[in-house]
């Protein structure tokens, strides 16, 4: 019986194991994303504005 319960400790302690290593993945997978839609939301937002300047330009406004 003994056995048995070590036996499920270390599948336990395994499974710990892997979430914690899941969750630092997890974490860093995160800052890099974070990252990219930083520089994703500026091309957007520098393409806005250029589309907008050229609407004006074409509209005569400018």
């Amino acid at each position: 019986m003994i056995e048995r319960v070590i036996r499920l400790e270390e599948k336990i302690m395994s499974i710990d194991t892997r979430l914690a290593l899941t969750e630092q993945d997890l974490r860093a997978l995160h800052k890099k994303i974070d990252t990219h839609f930083y520089w994703v939301l500026a091309a957007f937002g520098g393409l806005y504005a250029s589309m907008a300047g050229l609407l004006a330009k074409v509209s005569n406004w400018i």
